[in-house]
């Protein structure tokens, strides 16, 4: 067994497509290296004679390949952005197939099964010259979307530094900055550099005094500005603007007396960055400035998004009302603004943030948790009125939701017996073997794992992770086809049998009771932010799932995830978890 062990696959080689050249191309590069030199003279001349600078002209970097490469943005100004997107017919610029040959909906035979289907979405959102500027929608766990240029009547360039979400982030020289999405067309080449001034990132807004920040991309963009069925529901509110676009707030959903609201920057592209509040009485270190009402001053962390995650979160808690019935002064921050705290021990909020707290994952009474008196005594949740006059509520951390990354399940399938590490990049606080500082297990092609003298199926862990997705997405299942919908579900994901039963054993009796269940998934790329696993030696496939998951007393509007997963090739890595939160309704 040694000597197999020691036989460790080899990482493989990157699939990319070579650049292609036409012969033609060489005299047209030498007769521009020609025109750019005496372009220089000339610059000289004037610069030297006349005393006037000439800036040089910079040019896109085109390429063939679709891969996102570290090359500056050139910015442009110029363009002209539609008032309102105009949906295009299919321009069947995605394909079926990955950068891997897998098929996006793979047949027993590895072929696809809807070869007719439309994989993409496209609308025209502007203008640069003569060319038109083209949003590309593409649906699977979540949208990802890209800007493309049209140079010609069905030829594209994809621009890059405009689609940051169309590429891998995953550390893995491997798949570093290639596509998440299916390959593109043969029509489409990659701009590496174009971007336009209109559409930079910016870190931080400020706006009626407020001051927001971290801004990430959102990737639903036409729920919420350009499908006049969906926006109600998403309870858009132009909330003030900016020298870059309108702000608005969004509902993302409600609880006991509050709902989570986001702040959105509307580009002029209509694609939309999500900014998270940072009030000024708050460190970085998420500790809140406040002296409270018997001089003691808080030391305690807080967090503002309401419901919770294993992760950190953009929404903000705010109340239903902006009355302060029910309110009584109880501090104030460094800059003088008042706090307050919950009068009533049974208002619904106060009840809905403790029940986070003292209730574990089944809805029963945690051993060792405060009694509610305890919990107001420590300031367990406190409200604060912002510029506004919204009524923001603040939950410890210390005396927190009782939420973490739920029962994660990793398993090893080398293609022989491997020595085999697995780090997570996040707070562990349960495991099975102990992690330490990683594990590191002898993985058999059957999925067997030994560690020291104990044999496992897998390798488990429970805890807090780093960001946590914003929920735009999902499937709203009736509570009586729940478990056929989850086992199919766990089927397109990519689990096989066990997989699947063990994903069932686990979460099907910590699943609300509601009449009907939010169910949203994550993918490799959101697991990869949430909880980044690295695994050596690297595999060939990585399946990674999560789900998040609500009770509704009532069905909401939200838009259908599209489902898939790559074919297992060589070592796999297998990955399914969920949110473990109190058992709490959200309406």
């Amino acid at each position: 067994m040694n000597d197999e062990t020691n036989n460790l696959p080899s990482a493989l080689p990157p699939m990319f497509q070579r650049p292609i050249w036409k012969k033609w191309l060489w005299p047209a590069v030498g007769l521009l290296v020609v025109l750019a030199a005496i372009g220089g003279g000339v610059g000289y001349y004037a610069t030297k004679n006349e005393q006037v600078a000439t800036a040089p002209t910079e040019v896109a970097t085109i390429t063939k390949e679709i891969k996102k490469s570290e090359l500056a943005p050139i910015y442009k100004t110029g363009e002209k952005w539609l008032d309102q997107p105009i949906k295009l017919d299919d321009l069947n610029l995605i394909t079926h197939y990955y950068n891997d040959g897998t098929a996006v909906d793979p047949g027993e035979d590895g072929k696809s099964i809807e070869p007719n289907a439309e994989l993409g979405t496209y609308y025209k959102v502007g203008t640069d010259g003569d060319k038109d500027l083209i949003l590309l929608v593409y649906s699977e766990y979540d949208q990802y979307v890209g800007l493309l240029q049209k140079i010609g009547p069905t030829s594209y360039n994809l621009l890059v530094q405009e689609s940051p979400n169309l590429f891998n982030s995953d550390p893995d020289p491997a798949h570093k900055n290639t596509l998440s999405i299916p390959k593109l067309a043969d029509s489409v080449s990659a701009d590496q550099t174009t971007a336009y001034k209109s559409l930079i990132y910016q870190k931080e807004l400020i706006f009626k005094g407020i001051k927001i920040s971290n801004g990430t991309r959102s990737y639903d963009p036409f729920s919420i500005f350009s499908d006049p069925e969906r926006s109600p529901e998403n309870k858009l509110q132009e909330v003030g603007a900016t020298e870059y676009g309108k702000i608005y707030t969004q509902e993302l959903g409600t609880g006991d007396g509050f709902n989570v609201q986001v702040y959105v920057l509307r580009l002029p592209n209509y694609t939309a960055l999500e900014y998270q509040l940072r009030p000024s009485f708050v460190t970085d270190d998420s500790v809140p400035q406040v002296t409270w009402k018997d001089g003691s001053v808080n030391k305690d962390t807080y967090r503002a998004d309401g419901v919770g995650s294993c992760g950190s979160a953009s929404g903000i808690a705010v109340l239903n009302t902006t009355s302060l019935a029910g309110l009584v002064e109880s501090g104030k921050t460094k800059g003088g603004e008042k706090i307050y705290e919950f009068s009533d021990a049974n208002n619904q909020t106060l009840q809905y943030f403790y029940k986070l707290y003292a209730l574990d994952g089944e809805g029963k009474p945690l051993e060792g948790a405060l009694t509610l008196e305890q919990y107001r005594a420590k300031h367990g949740v406190f409200v604060w009125k912002d510029a506004l006059e919204r009524m923001i509520v603040f939950n410890s951390t210390v005396y927190g939701a009782n939420v973490e990354c739920g029962k994660p399940v990793v398993y090893l399938y080398p293609t022989v017996p491997t020595n085999v590490s697995v780090q997570v990049d996040a707070k562990i606080t349960k495991s099975d073997p102990d992690y330490g500082n990683g594990w590191n297990v002898l993985a058999m092609p059957s999925g067997q794992l030994f560690s020291g003298l104990n044999k496992y199926d897998s390798l488990f862990w429970e805890g807090t992770g780093k960001l946590y997705p914003t929920i735009n997405s999902g499937f709203i299942v009736p509570q009586a086809k729940l478990t056929d919908t989850l086992t199919a579900q766990l089927h397109q994901l990519g689990l096989n049998q066990k997989e699947s039963a063990d994903f069932l054993e686990f979460w099907l009796p910590k699943m609300p009771t509601t009449p009907y269940v939010r169910v949203t998934w994550f993918g490799k790329n959101q697991m990869d932010q949430l909880a980044p696993l690295t695994v050596t030696p690297k595999p060939d496939t990585v399946i990674r799932i999560f789900m998040d998951f609500e009770g509704l007393n009532q069905p909401i509007v939200i838009s259908p995830q599209r489902l898939g997963a790559p074919a297992r090739r060589g070592f796999t890595v297998v990955e399914w978890g969920g949110l473990l939160r109190s058992s709490t309704a959200i309406q």
